[in-house]
């Protein structure tokens, strides 16, 4: 039986990974076919859970294809350290963990818990692996993704392939993709951004996918020189990276028709100076881990947008809630959402999705977010728990307290800065060592602060308010050594 998602592929698709040659999408439905015969599940139907960790889109779809008709493909990160895969495990533990060489750490930390696990390429080359049937729940079929929720767990988010079609065919027709268009894609696979936007919506209208990054220029160089990237939608910071390398010269994109932004806030300055720079319409879009492809976006000429918005509802209904739950125009308050894309797993409310952002409705519809409301730091379109940065800064000997906050950066939006009291033994150098054991790259603090007192609310609650204006004014706060 073919997948959902595999019978919603265009055939004229195709798709380009570094180091590979292209792969068009029947080829892509037969590597699919292949890794369905070498994952076997005896004497159970039911679906099981199944991490999927691999930055190779040439692995990771054929594999999402096989997996997601019949079974929970999570899609996992495979940079994360093994406290982190702990943490994931609480939430969703897998029955079987599909790698690639590039996850090492996943691979030692799947043989070290017992959990079974096995190689996508050598699946492919002819191996099979064997699954016994979990423990628990019957899990839903489809595609997962992982996000941070403001209890400090992780969250599993689910959805099944007609949804993640629906979205990625939301956005494919937002901005009129076709067979003649190229994307350039340079988001992370495990994030909605990288797997429904920048991969699935293009080949669902026949298009071609180049990926890249921007970390390796010269490659990057290669990519767009070679292929000619038409369009190309990632996190507001690496599309300012991308105008900062085309203003050196060091990359070119002569065929560039429109751009993207989403997971984090465009802004209005940014988003005009990419305009003018490239000189191709740049969309501003409302995206989040419950609602893939978009939940808001703005449109392409002719229809007008105001910069710093992120235009109209889309592919959901929008309001803005005040504290006492009435819906307002022109003033903040909560965005809440609701549509056929949201994730059955949300934590909804009457069907309405509580997002914990924040937000501003203008008269004439248009949609203005303005931040989080609870303690998430949004660095680069990453969402970095704070509550996850303090627990593991604080189980550092010689450190009391603990409070991670954002440090306002050009490039990212925002970096993790850690304020705490602590011995007077303690330095930065031995604090970080102690951290990157703990937490992944994009959430390790990049400024160490030391103060006397956390400031409490009555409650005893720390006082993040004030905090932020203690740090604002400089008062009483020295650099760790």
């Amino acid at each position: 039986m073919t997948p959902t998602l595999a019978a919603a592929l265009h055939p004229e698709g195709v798709l380009r990974s570094p180091g590979r040659d292209a792969l068009s999408t029947m080829e892509l439905i037969g590597l699919a076919d292949r890794l369905a015969a070498a994952v076997r599940i005896p004497g159970s139907a039911a679906p099981q859970r199944i991490w999927l960790a691999t930055d190779d889109p040439a692995l990771l779809l054929p594999a999402a294809l096989t997996l997601a008709d019949g079974h929970s493909c999570l899609l996992v990160s495979a940079a994360l350290k093994p406290p982190e895969y702990d943490r994931l495990a609480e939430t969703t533990w897998p029955d079987l963990v599909l790698t690639d060489p590039g996850a090492a750490d996943l691979w030692q930390w799947a043989k070290q818990r017992q959990a079974p696990c096995a190689e996508i390429g050598a699946l492919l080359a002819g191996e099979t692996v064997t699954v016994e049937p979990g423990a628990g729940e019957a899990a839903a079929p489809g595609i997962g993704f992982f996000t941070s929720g403001t209890t400090g767990r992780p969250k599993h988010i689910g959805f099944t392939p007609a949804q993640i079609v629906t979205a990625a065919g939301g956005v494919a027709d937002r901005l009129r993709l076709s067979p003649a268009d190229t994307g350039l894609a340079l988001s992370p696979l495990n994030h909605t951004l990288g797997f429904v936007t920048t991969v699935l919506a293009p080949l669902l209208r026949g298009g071609r996918v180049t990926v890249g990054g921007v970390r390796d220029v010269a490659a990057l160089a290669e990519v767009t020189e070679r292929d000619r990237p038409t369009w190309c939608a990632s996190v507001p910071a690496v599309l300012s990276q991308l105008q900062r390398l085309s203003e050196s010269g060091r990359i070119s994109l002569p065929e560039l028709r429109l751009l993207r932004g989403s997971a984090a806030a465009l802004g209005a300055r940014r988003q005009v100076a990419l305009a003018e720079h490239f000189g191709v319409p740049v969309v501003s879009a409302y995206v989040m881990t419950e609602a893939p492809g978009e939940l808001a976006s703005q449109g392409l000429p002719p229809e007008v947008a105001t910069p710093g918005t992120v235009g109209h509802p889309t592919l959901c209904e929008i309001e803005v809630r005040d504290e006492q739950g009435r819906v307002v125009t022109g003033e903040p308050g909560e965005i809440w959402a609701r549509g056929a894309i949201i994730s059955a797993g949300a934590r909804t409310v009457g069907g309405w999705l509580p997002t914990a952002d924040l937000g501003v409705r203008a008269a004439n519809g248009e949609l203005t977010v303005l931040g989080r409301l609870d303690d998430v730091i949004n660095c680069g379109g990453e969402n970095v728990l704070a509550h996850e940065v303090e627990t593991a800064a604080q189980s550092c000997p010689g450190v009391s307290e603990a409070v991670a906050y954002p440090v306002p950066d050009e490039l990212l939006g925002a970096t993790v800065g850690l304020v705490l009291t602590a011995s007077p033994g303690v330095t930065r150098s031995q604090l970080r060592k102690h951290l990157v054991g703990l937490l992944s790259a994009q959430k390790l603090p990049r400024t160490f602060l030391t103060v006397e007192d956390i400031p409490r609310t009555p409650r005893g609650k720390i006082s993040r308010r004030q905090l932020h204006t203690q740090l604002a004014a400089l008062a009483s706060v020295t650099e760790l050594p």
